[in-house]
């Protein structure tokens, strides 16, 4: 019988695909990223819903431009109230959510329900673009409740049409199927559309050799898929191929992988090179080049790239020079982005004076909040409050409880 990984492992990648750059295939290009969003932003103003859609992500990600809620949402409001569902579903998450815009859950549901009619309308009509809309809003409920069934039931549809993209969402959905012919139908459909050129299908046919879903386990075919992806520019496969040469312990190779993700724009993997520049980890260790790199991926809102850089001015490290009110700017920054590292040093900020006021209770605040988030360092701050009665009660049980929890904590799994 063949073994298979457990199934939500492969849920959390298939799923976290279909709204997050599953079809990318590297268009923001270093040398082309401002011309592309000049483009966009003259197309935009045009009146071209899409140009708005694509332009309302690049500001939501912070891709080759400054990373805006405010302004994402407001190309993807004027998207909608131009008749584009794409436009009203995430229009409908933004006043859900509160990105970008005050939450009302009431014009959350007038926008869900304008979008969900108007796709189920396109879709019935047989066009494919929708039924990869429904597929992706099924089954990660958005602006709909979640209903895997129905996203499996477009997907199979837009598959038997012969879409690619349909072909490989049918193969990520039905790869974790119970069913076995399913599974087999799965990777039949992800091999088909990787054979057709689809970047995403490659990524999706070398996922599921690697987590064993419809056939024994080949790490040597699921590298062969990752590599095709890769070197057709999906981005997701440089960054598991560099996790895969990490587990190898080759250093060199998996810093190859990520500055060809960093080179299309991803912002982790330009946040990850800055801290092999920082550790000379797979290349020359260079300290101004690092900062550079991390000082880019905090720019453009990436978390711990902000953490990193509030770090650098805290220490003073590198080329960058000692202010500890910086530090705690970027430190809150990436807090609120929920970054454990950063709300930790937050307390530490707080114990010490630096940059704020010292305040020991606001100090204990945040080492909780980053204990709560799996933070070793901060369950260890924690543990030396209690026993030093610093924000806290003296409490020597409190200090040898969360002594034993960052020593669980800080053990490789």
């Amino acid at each position: 019988m063949t073994r298979r990984r457990p199934l939500g492992t492969f849920r959390v990648r298939g799923c976290a695909l279909l709204f997050a750059g599953l079809f990318s295939t590297g268009i923001w290009g270093a040398d082309s990223s401002n011309q592309v969003i000049e483009d966009l932003q003259k197309r935009a103003k045009a009146g071209d819903n899409r140009a708005l859609n694509e332009l309302g992500w690049a500001y939501a990600n912070g891709t080759a431009i400054k990373r805006d809620e405010a302004e994402a949402f407001a190309c993807f409001r004027k998207s909608a109230e131009a008749g584009d569902p794409a436009g009203m579903v995430v229009t409908s998450e933004r006043y859900r959510t509160g990105l970008g815009v005050p939450p009302n859950a009431g014009r959350a549901d007038d926008w869900s329900r304008k979008a969900l009619a108007a796709f189920e309308q396109r879709a019935q009509n047989g066009e494919t673009q929708a039924m990869l809309t429904l597929i992706a809003m099924n089954s990660q409920g958005r602006g709909t409740a979640r209903d895997e069934s129905r996203a499996k039931l477009w997907a199979i549809k837009a598959a038997e049409l012969g879409d690619l993209k349909g072909m490989t969402l049918a193969a990520l959905l039905l790869a974790s199927d119970p069913d076995g012919e399913k599974r087999q139908r799965a990777l039949r459909w992800a091999l088909a559309a990787a054979e057709a050129g689809e970047p995403a299908a490659m990524f999706a046919a070398g996922a599921i050799y690697d987590g064993g879903l419809a056939a024994a386990r080949d790490e040597a075919k699921a590298r062969q898929w990752y590599r095709k992806a890769a070197d057709a520019g999906n981005i997701k496969a440089m960054i598991f191929l560099a996790h895969k040469s990490d587990a190898d312990k080759d250093d060199a190779e998996a810093f190859k992988w990520l500055s060809k993700a960093a080179r299309a724009r991803n912002i982790w993997a330009i946040s990850e090179l800055g801290m092999r520049y920082l550790k000379g980890r797979g290349v020359a260790k260079d300290d101004a080049h690092a900062e550079k790199l991390i000082r880019e991926a905090a720019y453009f809102g990436d978390a711990r790239g902000m953490c990193n850089l509030g770090l650098a001015y805290a220490t003073g490290r590198g080329d960058v020079e000692q202010d500890d009110e910086e530090a705690v700017r970027w430190y809150r920054q990436a807090a609120d982005l929920g970054n454990a590292a950063a709300i930790n040093n937050l307390g530490f900020m707080f114990a010490n004076g630096r940059g704020v006021a010292a305040d020991p209770r606001q100090s204990v605040e945040y080492y909780r909040r980053a204990a709560d988030l799996g933070n070793a360092d901060a369950m260890l701050n924690l543990a030396n409050a209690y026993r030093l009665g610093a924000g806290v009660p003296a409490d020597s049980k409190a200090s040898a409880e969360w002594e034993q929890k960052a020593s669980a904590a800080s053990k490789p799994r």
